[in-house]
């Protein structure tokens, strides 16, 4: 959700790329089959091996920019990458649009760090990339991923409407992108099958944050597995001063203390968004 609005100025050729390959990832199985040949087949044998093993394979591949990234198979998020080297078209695109040399970007849920790379590939060396991940098993592979790229500051905390201590979920591997302090976003069969470790994390503001910093977020990414409202509720200057783009993940599904999405929504409007 955005009160601007940007101009692309990424290279054409490697726009082309991710075109390319978003439009293999929206085609038939058949024709992604076709397309990947050797690597794509192996990927999935990978995937089967490992979900149902419960073993752990990692790998090092490379994204549609030519960046390499560490990745963890059964993660669903690293299957996706060594797949396709992107993911989340939607996203990626307007990241690629409104993300420009000099920008702040701040990743909140940054996870293995797709969008935290892609950021700071997009900002430069004038720019900043500023990311929050509280898992420790999956910011360690973050920080794996980020340790040559000098424009990214990393966190391993939440963020949440007032800072203190919150328990949070972990659920291993093949759900890390669903860690969080709530109920996963997964149907019951799934959730069933889960054994999460309950850990405390540090939690903080974004207005704190960003006023210790001395930094102006010109892009703020949230997707931060039902913790969005609490998160906007600890940006109210950001919002009101900053003004930056917000990207923020919806999707109502019943679970206990989430406000829904049209709450969610109304409060950035609220806010003249």
């Amino acid at each position: 959700m955005s009160a601007t609005s940007g101009t692309p100025s990424v290279d054409p050729k490697i726009a082309r790329r991710f075109d390319e390959k978003f439009g293999v990832y929206r085609s038939s199985k058949i024709a992604r089959l076709q397309h990947g040949h050797v690597k794509l087949l192996f990927s999935k044998l990978l995937e089967a091996y490992t979900r149902k093993t419960g073993n752990r394979v990692k790998q090092k591949v490379s994204l549609v920019w030519g960046q390499r990234i560490n990745i963890v198979y059964p993660d669903t998020v690293s299957i996706e990458l060594a797949r396709y080297g992107c993911y989340e078209e939607g996203l990626t695109k307007m990241v690629l649009e409104h993300v420009k040399p000099g920008s702040t970007f701040l990743d909140i849920g940054a996870h293995i760090g797709y969008y935290t790379l892609l950021a700071s590939w997009l900002v430069g060396e004038r720019g900043q990339v500023h990311s929050f991940e509280p898992t420790p098993s999956t910011f360690e592979l973050l920080r794996s991923n980020t340790i040559e790229n000098d424009n990214v500051h990393l966190n391993q905390k939440a963020l949440s409407s007032s800072a203190g201590k919150i328990a949070f979920n972990d659920y291993g591997i093949e759900y890390m992108g669903s860690n969080s302090r709530y109920h996963p976003r997964m149907d019951e069969k799934s959730f069933n099958k889960l054994r999460p470790t309950t850990i405390q994390v540090t939690a903080l503001t974004l207005d704190d944050y960003v006023e210790g910093k001395a930094i102006t977020p010109s892009f703020v990414k949230i997707d931060a597995e039902s913790s969005e409202y609490e998160i906007l509720r600890g940006m109210t200057r950001i919002l009101e001063d900053s003004r930056p783009i917000i990207s923020v993940e919806v999707g109502d599904i019943d679970i206990e203390g989430v406000p829904s999405s049209g709450e969610l929504i109304n409060y950035l409007i609220s806010k003249g968004y």
